[in-house]
């Protein structure tokens, strides 16, 4: 990401992301206990 005070659009797409990744890991765990 280039430097300075990232766009709107950026922070968005960073949150999206990790909401994804998260989503993805609570899944995996809630295969894993079962």
């Amino acid at each position: 990401m280039p430097g300075g005070i990232p766009s709107e659009a950026f922070v968005e797409e960073d949150a999206l992301f990790a909401i994804e990744r998260a989503r993805k890991v609570i899944n995996f765990v809630e295969e894993r206990i079962k």
